[in-house]
């Protein structure tokens, strides 16, 4: 409502139409020049209709009058000096206004046009919550010649994703002199738009690419890699030890002996044999392998001979090398990953792939089983023993423990176990303590045909169950017959129970030559025996 004057006599008048209304915005720059305009026409004058008291309606010619409206040219609205500001999550920023003197007394309203993005104080504090964008509105009301006003002024704001944490594996047990490392940071969350970068507290022991991270190992001692992000700071720091590699002299027929899971290497260095033109060789890369300057580093657990031949080829020293394994493999979140052996009750462990069909595989048919294999995680036997599993429908899983390795003569040998012991007894102990088993199957004390490494599992599982007072519930594998000294009164499994074991076994065909020379004869007795009965 505004008052007007009509022939010398106020009265009031009441109209829908705003009368005077100005928006200012930084992306409109000459809005503080810009007079408002009326809706319906140009010009000064506008019909307008009178209510009497007598409530007859009257149309007269009004004369509206001209408003000033104030001028903002010396308002503005900055965030660290800037009408567009670029910031990272979780900063704050304060607005800073600048205005003349005769405003100081006016009231300023803020607003965020997206508030989940940021979110603006009354004061003008802004809090930035995550990635996105917001206008900032700064709002000046006021009333010029009793006619309101509203004038507004923008600010934008980018939000970019900062960086919340920042952390630094180790990749590598030992960092030797010498050598070179690609250190990789995980950064939180992926999607940050922060830049992270390298720095080292001793650049003379361990260097470090600003950018990549790849670090260079120059001389012996402890050096600290720091990965940070350059906007919010965040940091971790990496503690890493620079050592020379060990020197390892040895004369023919030597044996080494290193940690698979230490990631130690060793250099060799031959006695009384000139090093100029030696070239080595690893017999088995997969267990270790050597660099032409006689750097050997530990892959799997097992054995291999490394040779060093001379230039003229005359001689060539052998060494064997020992990766061993004294921690296992499994821990109790690994065996819970296990697929369906929460399902399972009972509990097979066996040395080789096609031993828990040769010695146990009409059992399976019973369901309900979890088969550990201990070895010939590498080979195609694992495969086999996968399609073996889907016909049981049984549950199972296979480890890494050597089975064989390759001597210098060109011939195969068995591992006696004797660099994993420890580590086949800490697995055994680890599954079968993982939770109560209704029954618990494995090799027995001759090992059936007398191999070795049966013999090693059934004393490892022996005497894990004995500690974990679970030996009642242990069986053993029945005893092996050779051709023609099957004993007439053996019990033999049903014709149904032979025709699904045998179709277990023929899974193997790798070894289908093997079976049949040696055990083919053992398909149709399977007569376990209780671990407490054994004789």
């Amino acid at each position: 409502m505004i008052y007007s004057k009509i022939k010398n006599k106020t009265k009031l008048i009441t109209s829908p139409m705003l009368i005077a209304m100005l928006t200012l915005s930084l992306s409109a720059p000459a809005f503080a020049d810009t007079q408002p305009t009326p809706a319906s026409d140009k010009t000064n004058t506008t019909n307008t209709t009178v209510n009497t008291d007598n409530k007859k309606d009257a149309t007269d010619s009004v004369e509206e009058k001209k408003v000033s409206v104030p001028n903002y040219k010396e308002v503005a609205l900055k965030a660290n000096n800037k009408k567009n500001v670029s910031v990272y999550s979780g900063t704050k920023i304060k607005l800073l206004p600048s205005y003349p003197k005769k405003l100081r007394k006016k009231k300023f309203i803020y607003r965020s046009s997206n508030p989940e993005v940021a979110t603006v104080s009354r004061r003008g504090l802004v809090k930035t919550n995550k990635k996105g964008r917001a206008n900032i509105t700064l709002i000046l009301r006021g009333r010029k010649n009793r006619v309101p006003y509203k004038a507004k002024f923008k600010c934008k704001v980018i939000i970019k994703q900062s960086v919340t944490s920042i952390n630094v594996p180790k990749t590598e047990a030992h960092y030797y002199v010498g050598k070179k490392y690609n250190l990789k940071a995980n950064v939180f969350p992926a999607f940050h738009q922060e830049k992270i970068l390298w720095k080292t507290s001793d650049k003379s022991k361990i260097s470090v690419k600003r950018k990549t991270g790849v670090i260079k190992v120059k001389a012996p001692g402890d050096v600290t890699i720091t990965a940070y992000s350059t906007k919010t700071n965040k940091e971790f720091n990496l503690q890493l030890k620079a050592e020379e590699v060990p020197d390892v002299k040895f004369d023919e027929g030597k044996t080494v002996t290193i940690d698979q899971f230490t990631g130690i290497q060793l250099h060799l260095r031959f006695i009384n044999l000139p090093t100029q033109g030696v070239t080595y060789k690893s017999m088995d890369p997969s267990i270790a392998t050597v660099t032409n300057t006689g750097y050997v580093k530990s892959n799997r657990c097992g054995e291999a001979y490394i040779t060093a031949t001379t230039a003229d080829k005359k001689k060539i020293v052998p060494i064997k090398v020992v990766c061993k394994n004294s921690t296992g493999f499994l821990s109790t979140a690994a065996i819970a990953n296990f697929e369906g052996i929460d399902e399972c009750t009972n509990l097979m462990i066996v040395a080789h792939p096609d031993d828990e069909a040769l010695w146990g595989g009409a059992h399976l048919k019973e369901g309900k089983w979890f088969i550990l294999c201990l070895t010939n995680q590498y080979t195609l036997r694992k495969t086999e023993y996968r399609q073996m599993l889907e016909k049981a429908n049984a549950k199972g899983a296979i480890l890494d423990y050597p089975d064989i390795f390759y001597e210098t003569t060109g011939k195969w040998k068995i591992s006696n176990w004797s660099s994993v012991r420890e580590g086949v007894y800490k697995d055994v102990k680890t599954i079968i303590g993982y939770k109560k088993w209704d029954q618990i199957v494995t090799h027995s004390p001759s090992g059936e045909t007398g191999h070795t490494q049966h013999k090693v599992t059934n004393a490892e599982v022996t005497k894990a169950c004995k500690e974990l007072n679970t030996f009642n519930n242990l069986w053993y594998f029945g005893t092996f017959y050779r051709v023609g000294c099957i004993p007439a009164d053996l019990p033999k499994l049903t014709p149904e129970e032979i025709e699904f074991k045998e179709a277990l076994v023929n899974t193997y065909w790798h070894e289908m030559a093997s079976i049949d020379k040696y055990w083919r004869q053992m398909i149709p007795y399977e007569n376990w025996v209780m671990a407490k009965d054994y004789k």
